[in-house]
């Protein structure tokens, strides 16, 4: 947090400066019509110039736009002037007396609009990464801290705590998410009273974050094979509007009779309707909103190609040479119009909701890990406990669409290659690294690396507090060399795969069940599965326990690193 002369300018971070009090980042952009508010926007421009480069303000790029969190409407908001500045030539003086010249100019014309100048690393987004089971210090200063800072923090509706490495020079920051992050309260009293407890050489960073849940806001642009019912496919409530990832399979029994295969998700994909009376029992994979989806892009390939041969048709008589791509065309429309007859008619029913549960649960498992890898008292008392957000579909598909149970996994030179049954789950250690793997609805195959400190997150769910119960999860961030995120919307209900060559089993370790921003949370799959045997009466016999899960190989820092 920075001090400000100016109260009407914004400091409060040291990456930003503007006029007035801006929305707290992340933020998401919209272009605004320059003419709309200025009388000549091109003199407007010259002498934003002019005022940058009178304060050495190297800038990359600047323009109108509305820059408003998530959720926030647009009608009524005055716009933004967003100026990117280059690092190299930055100063906070400097952008303070660009910001209050901006400003008086903008007077002066008459336009209510804002400014805002900020450094282009913060503008993309800061790179986040995770906690390495080397780094002992910090995670002896998550365990001593982690509670202190939840109570400091519990008045406000924030949603989740992290430690992470964050920015340019990978500094480990207390990194909260908050729906009122843009309260006043946080800035003026919470914030000085964490960083008075915080060590100096730790940031601390508030974000805005709406929710953690990941269903539904993206859509697959196709649905696959249909004859298959694989790991990582869209599913859905029969009739409803939110479309997850059904993770995976577990068989059960029950006084050594067989139950049967089952489905796994999130609760939160399949089992909020329920619990809130807007959704049957029933499940559909495709989800009804990518079903519908791919119906309307084949009628919309199918139109095109039909367009594509009447063209065809116009020119024979003129150029008989066309024949043959007129039955070429011909042949591919044909091919379209039954991919898209067996899409429309598929049976998509895959079974019922069997069992669910969001609450939360006791890790006695880790707990008891954690004190003795520490040697010291337990991690956390009773009240603090573990997110819990799953459910299972009794399946019921039809003949024609048979379960596919396999993720392709590298083999021992690193190439994918080998297709795993998905048949073990691993324990994991309370304070190692892991690589692991997902196959999502939204964005199908991605890498991650799971941090050696927990993460907390607020659930809703059966709890009187007003903002939810802390909860603590396991953290995942994205592999940088193949994306920065490991899930996103959509990919709710994924289960989370060690990811280690030459495998010929893949291992579970987790499900996950949400995000903020490149930070993406899963609950341990050993006290998912012995949540389930308690909640059901009976005995999962597949996946098979194997074991400890085998760490991360690889503990040092990317080469740009500078921590």
């Amino acid at each position: 947090m920075q001090s400000n002369t100016n109260p009407a300018i914004d400091t409060r971070v040291p990456y930003r400066t503007g006029w007035p009090i801006l929305p707290v980042l992340p933020v998401e952009e919209s272009h605004a019509e320059i003419t709309t508010y200025f009388r000549n926007p091109g003199s407007v421009e010259l002498e934003i110039c002019s005022i940058l480069k009178k304060h050495s303000l190297n800038h990359h790029d600047f323009g109108l736009c509305h820059r408003l969190n998530k959720g926030v409407p647009l009608d009524g908001q005055r716009p933004t002037m967003r100026i990117i500045s280059e690092k190299e030539t930055d100063s906070k003086e400097a952008r303070i007396k660009a910001v209050e010249e901006i400003k008086c100019l903008f007077e002066r014309e008459n336009a209510d609009v804002a400014v805002e100048i900020i450094l282009s690393e913060a503008y993309v987004g800061f790179d986040t990464d995770i906690i390495l089971s080397t780094e002992r210090d910090l995670i002896l200063q998550w365990k001593s801290l982690w509670t202190k800072i939840e109570k400091t923090i519990a008045i406000h509706d924030y949603l989740t705590l992290d430690l992470v490495r964050r920015g340019e020079q990978n500094r480990p920051t207390f990194l909260i998410g908050a729906r009122d992050a843009n309260d006043e309260s946080w800035w003026s009293t919470t914030l000085p009273m964490l960083r008075k407890m915080v060590p100096a050489d730790i940031d601390l960073e508030l974000c805005f974050l709406d929710s953690v849940e990941l269903t539904g806001s993206a859509r697959r642009d196709s649905v696959d094979d249909c004859s298959y019912l694989s790991i990582g496919a869209s599913c859905g409530n029969r009739g409803g509007t939110r479309a997850g990832t059904l993770g995976g399979f577990v068989e059960l029994e029950r006084d050594g009779r067989p139950l049967g295969q089952f489905g796994v998700s999130n609760c939160h994909v399949l089992g909020k309707g329920i619990i809130q009376g807007v959704s049957d029992l029933s499940v559909v994979s495709p989800a009804d909103k990518d079903h519908n989806k791919a119906v309307s892009d084949a009628q919309l390939d199918i139109d095109k190609k039909y367009d594509r041969i009447k063209d065809l048709i116009k020119t024979i008589t003129d150029i008989p040479s066309k024949i043959p791509l007129l039955e070429l065309q011909l042949d591919r429309l044909h091919l379209r119009m039954r991919d898209a007859m067996t899409v429309l008619h598929l049976n998509r029913r895959i079974g019922d909701l069997f069992a669910w549960q969001m609450q939360t649960t006791k890790n006695d498992t880790f707990d008891e890990n954690y004190r003795k890898l520490l040697e010291s008292d337990s991690m956390h008392d009773d009240t603090y406990r573990w997110a819990l957000d799953w459910c299972l579909v009794r399946l019921g598909m039809p003949q024609e669409r048979c379960i596919d149970n396999k993720a392709l996994m590298p083999d021992e030179n690193g190439k994918l290659g080998i297709y795993a049954p998905v048949t073990e789950y691993c324990e994991m250690d309370p304070t190692e690294n892991y690589d692991v793997v997902k196959y999502g609805r939204t964005s199908g195959r991605t890498l991650g690396v799971v941090s050696a400190v927990p993460s907390v997150v607020r659930l809703t769910a059966n709890t009187t507090d007003k903002f939810g119960a802390p909860t603590l999860c396991r953290s995942i961030v994205g592999n940088k060399r193949h994306t920065n995120l490991f899930l996103e919307p959509g990919d709710s209900g994924s289960l989370v795969l060690l990811n280690r060559r030459g495998k010929r089993n893949a291992q579970i370790v987790g499900l996950g069940f949400g995000r903020n921003y490149q930070i993406s949370y899963m609950q341990p799959m050993d006290l998912v599965l012995r949540a389930m045997e308690k909640k059901t009466g009976a005995k999962v016999t597949m996946p098979t326990f194997a074991g400890l899960a085998t760490s991360s190989q690889d503990q040092r820092r990317p080469a740009n690193s500078k921590a």
